[in-house]
């Protein structure tokens, strides 16, 4: 979408005239943004701005998602589960955590792909790499917050954030921290990671958006792997059996006091024998010790 140089606020509606998100225009003349997701059969776009002269606005691309289930990384039985369903005992701390899960979205190519990820700070949000790593992916990417099915299965649209910037991306660790325009830790909470210092497999929990849905938890038999194992370059990853789809992506592996233990970014594989039965996270502790070894503190950057 592009524009010419006049600043204004343009509103994008659902097909129900309900606000999904408010945009300032920029302010260079022929510059392009993408909206947020719309979800539904079409859209409204309403512009204001100041001043009496036109204000010329190109709608010259759009992205139809098209949801294909894959149940490749799926472990066994679909146990996933709309979060406000989950009545556990440890019900309390797994609805409290999650409110720091946002659904993100992208483009690339010209092709929208949904992530997962999470607060790490007042304005800092983690994901993995493979889901943004550079500036255009950023510009495009928006993060929805409260994106989840009520108790009467009645969908609640969250609220819309941008990201400003790429803060760090590792390939080999595949994650990316970056920056909201504006901060949402306050009103949501933020994670921290947590160095799992026991080798023996322990039970957890994945709270994500797999294939773009709203807000889900894979809880039952849902167990981490205590040995280290091979990840995208070095031996950096837990194994684990929690269910995910893509869009899982970037989700936090939790243990029952809900700390970040893993990132989860890989399912199963079909070429590995090790790895045929289960998915795979990137070991916080490994993380951690990147971020040290680089001199970057999650605390000192975040807002």
């Amino acid at each position: 979408m592009t524009r010419d140089a006049q600043l204004g606020v343009m509103s994008v509606a659902d097909a129900n005239g309900q606000v999904v998100e408010n945009i300032t225009m920029p302010t260079k003349s022929g510059a392009s943004l993408w909206t947020a997701p719309i979800i539904g059969p079409g859209l409204e776009l309403r512009v204001t701005h100041e001043g009496n002269t036109e204000f010329p606005l190109i709608v010259d691309a759009q992205v139809v998602d098209k949801k294909n289930f894959d149940p490749e990384t799926l472990i066994d039985q679909d146990e996933l589960l709309d979060i406000a369903l989950y009545n556990g005992p440890d019900q309390e701390t797994v609805r409290q955590v999650a409110q720091s899960i946002g659904k993100l979205t992208y483009i690339k190519f010209g092709v929208s792909f949904d992530c997962s990820g999470f607060l790490v700070s007042n304005d800092l949000f983690m994901t993995n790499d493979h889901c943004v790593n550079d500036k255009d992916t950023c510009e495009s990417a928006s993060i929805a917050f409260g994106y989840e099915k009520d108790l009467n299965k009645n969908t609640i649209q969250g609220e819309i954030h941008r990201c400003s910037e790429v803060i760090k991306s590792d390939y080999p660790l595949d994650f990316s921290v970056i920056r909201l325009q504006q901060p949402a830790g306050q009103k949501y909470g933020f994670l921290k990671l947590h160095t799992m210092s026991s080798t023996i497999d322990q039970s957890a929990y994945i709270i994500q958006h797999p294939e773009g849905l709203p807000k889900k938890v894979s809880i039952d038999a849902c167990v981490l792997g205590g040995k280290i194992v091979q990840g995208r370059r070095h031996i950096s990853d837990r194994t684990h059996t929690c269910d995910t789809l893509k869009g899982s992506s970037g989700s936090p592996v939790l243990n029952q006091d809900g700390q970040v233990v893993a990132l989860h970014h890989l399912g199963k594989s079909s070429r590995i024998q090790d790895f045929f039965y289960v998915n795979r996270a990137v070991d916080s502790g490994s993380i951690l010790h990147f971020l040290k070894e680089n001199g970057i503190s999650l605390e000192s950057i975040g807002d």
